[in-house]
């Protein structure tokens, strides 16, 4: 995270990782925030779904 709790850049490994690491981009590119990332519907739960619940909290912490 940088200093203003935007993802800043992410490494991720497994059989997942091509789908993860596109969603990864996307958040670092457009900078989404917490709120952005909590407004976000899959169709069905994913493993991308499971990486935003855990990465939402750590972005809302305040700086």
């Amino acid at each position: 995270m940088d200093q203003t709790n935007h993802l800043a850049g992410a490494a991720i490994y497994g059989m997942d990782a091509p789908d993860l690491i596109k969603m990864l981009v996307i958040v670092i590119e457009q900078r989404l925030d917490a709120t952005d990332l909590s407004r976000l519907i899959f169709a069905f739960p994913t493993a991308t779904q499971g990486l935003i619940d855990g990465l939402t909290p750590e972005m809302a912490m305040e700086a």
